[in-house]
């Protein structure tokens, strides 16, 4: 026979239980709201790459027709350091 001081977790955990409750409680909330931060974080980051990769063409096309890095720099808000890479 089964010492009964220990939990059979087959028998003695009701998962599905378990999980109405937590549905219950804002387990089902707290997913939606993290999906959607989650979408907003990704798009500003997508936006935010997105415009830095355009300085950087930009920038690139500015060296190709002789503007000098100060100037380049001053117009695409990139540091001078960045700008000489190119």
């Amino acid at each position: 026979m089964a010492d009964s001081r220990y939990l059979n977790p087959y028998t003695d955990f009701d998962i599905t239980n378990a999980m109405n409750d937590a549905e219950m409680k804002g387990f089902g909330k707290g997913k939606e709201i993290g999906l959607e931060e989650g979408i907003a974080q990704g798009i500003a980051e997508g936006i935010a790459e997105g415009a830095q990769s355009e300085k950087l063409d930009t920038a690139k096309r500015m060296r190709t027709k002789g503007f000098d890095v100060q100037t380049i720099a001053d117009l695409t808000q990139l540091p001078i350091s960045e700008i000489e890479k190119l």
